[in-house]
């Protein structure tokens, strides 16, 4: 879907990077950075990652980039941000959050090269290995496909839970066929009102 996740286009992209000034990342991002990379890796650089997608605004996040056997790696180390549960329940100090616990649990064969530690998010950045852009969906003509890929990776991690296959199944026998979508469109119109209510703060 996105013909700039080319091999060559994505790693002069990650390398220009190096024209920057390095990093001043805290110590325990650089350490599991370092960590996380493969034995024998070159000599580690690390920089700002640049601001991309909108999920992350705030989170600081950093890139490792090495050569490694005649190519580059590259990992980035993204802070790790409070639970939704915090704000729906007003919590004020926010519990350790159970994201490491539900990738490992999640019924699919698990990415090696994500996983969290000392609050960050470590994942692997390659052509091949990217989020989806909202800017690329535009292009996409089968997006039943696409929806069907997103809905089985939200079962893959329901199914985690131990014993509840049976459960969920009864429970989305007893709902109505539009249910997912109504649920949408009032998430939809809650997330707008509450984008209102926050631009008309002083």
């Amino acid at each position: 879907m996105a013909e700039e996740r080319g091999p060559t286009r994505f790693w002069n992209k990650m390398s220009a990077l190096l024209s920057n000034p390095p990093a001043a990342a805290p110590e325990s991002a650089r350490t599991v950075l370092e960590k996380s990379l493969p034995e024998g890796c070159g000599r580690c650089e690390l920089r700002y990652r640049p601001q991309v997608g909108k999920g992350s605004l705030g989170r600081p996040r950093y890139l490792a980039l090495a050569q490694w056997r005649g190519g580059w790696v590259a990992r980035e180390a993204k802070a790790m941000a409070p639970s939704a549960h915090v704000w729906s329940t007003g919590l004020g100090n926010p519990p350790f959050s159970h994201m490491a616990e539900i990738v490992f649990r999640a019924v699919r064969c698990p990415d090696p090269c994500y996983h969290l530690e000392d609050r960050w998010i470590i994942r692997r950045l390659a052509p091949r290995c990217s989020r989806i852009e909202m800017s690329n969906l535009a292009k996409v003509t089968d997006e039943g496909r696409l929806l069907e890929a997103m809905g089985a990776e939200t079962a893959n991690i329901h199914l985690g839970t131990p014993g509840m296959a049976a459960a969920i199944l009864r429970d989305l026998d007893s709902r109505s066929i539009d249910w997912l979508e109504s649920a949408a469109k009032l998430m939809s119109r809650t997330l707008e009102l509450d984008w209102q209510a926050w631009r008309a703060r002083p």
